[in-house]
């Protein structure tokens, strides 16, 4: 069956050498019913896939994700052709991922296209702009605060241990959720986190197809669902969940844009639901963008964040340097986070370079025929970024670039020469809203551990990735001493 649909796709869509005397057609990985490489391949597997994928295919490949024709760029001068004009990109119809993906996040900011991106984005108007975020620096850190407060009653840092991945999960969601919809109510607060076991076991299943297993008479095997259309009209479990979750994320915005009103707060809620009343923006894409703010980017954030103190647990004179940098700032604390040319900046810029947070990147499709790779890729046609290839393995980084170093991006590069060399929000005017919250809340949180607590790693200490995520988190222990405790104690 995969062979009969690999010659039908490479029927549908070619793509040939061109500048050869005879034409080539592009290396493609086989075709595998119904998933092709996605997402299981791309993503869950995606470090060993890549290193698989370029060995077999070379440095520019193509992949499937269903029976969508995707481009595989590894090289900053392939990045630069197709993302030249990255701004009239199209990004990839429910993310290449199927119609459960749809349901979930189709319509919200991060996956729509054109006409409708731009009237949603004037919607957010400067909710998520730089000077917006920076004011909230204050009420971040305090967030911060009490949740290592918690941590310290509850969890395992009263015993100097934590997994930054399994522990620190939930604090970005916390903070982007206070930043959304000001301070929570108890009920509120336990209204949410009670969805966050739904929403993952759904996402759970769009990234694994919705695998269902079947027997025919010997023969055991199993079959993705959800990525197909009418999947919907299955008696199925994901259904129920879908039409629960749905129902019950509703409810939850509509209790606290109530509570606001009766309040007469206006956090961004406020200003992103009248937008809806109005008229100027659909229900569906209100619901999904808030869902990609606060559970899309959960995943996101942590993966982000988890491997910074695993990193610094791990080069001592890093840490100390930066803990005396966080000491000594001339400016006001805020002003000093907020800064981009600091230590703590580049050290969470190195972090995310050796470790990205996906294998790939988001599929989006340019406009107009690209000649790159050596290949004729016609108009329309997807490409995703392999991002360790343009991370780690790009001689751009130089002979150390697999190691730890921050001060890398403290070195004077001429403006611009990083854009197309390094990924981590995207490029062009279409990259991540939340990048600057994500950022400023990895900040703080490293900024604060790093002035409390003396990091390092112990001798069961292992650099595990958590396993059946989309995303790269760190699942590995390490050794929190607070500073002021072991001072009090000399």
């Amino acid at each position: 069956c995969s062979n009969c649909f690999q010659r039908f796709l490479l029927f549908k869509y070619p793509i040939l050498s061109h500048g050869d005397a005879e034409s080539r057609p592009i290396p493609t990985c086989p075709y595998e019913f119904p998933n092709g490489q996605g997402d299981v391949a791309k993503f869950l597997e995606g470090e060993k896939k890549s290193k698989e994928w370029i060995r077999e295919h070379g440095k520019t490949y193509r992949i499937w994700s269903g029976m969508t024709s995707e481009i595989v760029l590894t090289r900053p001068e392939d990045v630069k052709t197709v993302f030249r004009d990255s701004d009239s990109h199209s990004k990839a119809k429910n993310n290449d991922a199927g119609w459960l993906m749809g349901e979930l996040l189709g319509k919200c900011l991060g996956l729509v296209t054109g006409s409708e991106w731009r009237q949603t984005r004037l919607c957010m108007g400067d909710l998520f702009t730089q000077s917006k975020v920076a004011a909230q620096i204050p009420r971040i850190r305090e967030v911060v605060q009490i949740y290592f407060d918690e941590l310290h009653t509850t969890g395992r840092l009263a015993v100097r241990q934590m997994n930054p991945g399994k522990d620190l999960r939930l604090l970005p969601l916390w903070i982007v959720a206070d930043y959304i919809y000001g301070p929570l109510t108890p009920a509120l607060r336990s209204q949410l986190e009670n969805l966050i076991p739904l929403r993952d076991s759904l996402f759970s299943r769009v990234i694994q197809g919705g695998a269902v297993a079947y027997k025919v008479c010997c023969t055991r095997g199993s079959i993705t669902l959800t990525r197909f259309h009418w999947s919907r009209f299955l008696l199925s479990q994901t259904n129920h969940d879908l039409k629960d979750f749905k129902v019950r994320w509703q409810q939850f915005n509509c209790d606290v844009y109530a509570i606001c009103q009766g309040a007469g707060r206006n956090p961004p809620i406020v200003h992103m639901y009248e937008a809806y009343k109005s008229g100027r923006m659909t229900l569906e894409t209100l619901l999904q963008t808030l869902d990609e703010m606060l559970f899309g980017n959960l995943d996101v954030t942590i993966g982000g964040l988890s491997w910074n103190p695993l990193f610094l647990a791990a080069h001592q004179d890093t840490q100390n340097e930066l803990r005396n940098e966080i000491q000594t700032a001339n400016e006001e604390w805020s002003q000093y986070i907020a800064r981009g040319d600091t230590l703590l900046a580049a050290s969470i810029s190195e972090s995310a370079r050796l470790k990205p947070i996906a294998a790939f990147s988001i599929p989006q499709a340019a406009p107009t025929v690209r000649a790159t790779g050596g290949y004729l890729v016609p108009a329309q046609t997807n490409f995703v970024v392999d991002t360790k290839a343009l991370n780690i393995d790009n001689p751009y980084w130089g002979p150390d670039r697999a190691a730890y170093r921050p001060s890398r991006f403290l070195e004077r590069r001429v403006a611009g020469d990083m854009r197309y060399q390094y990924w981590r929000f995207g490029f062009g005017p279409r990259q991540c809203l939340g990048k600057y919250l994500a950022d400023i809340i990895i900040r703080v949180v490293v900024a604060h551990m790093v002035q409390k607590y003396q990091l390092t790693l112990d001798a069961t200490s292992t650099w595990d990735k958590k396993s059946g995520v989309w995303i790269s988190q760190a699942d590995c222990d390490i050794r929190c001493d607070d500073i002021e405790l072991e001072n009090a104690g000399k």
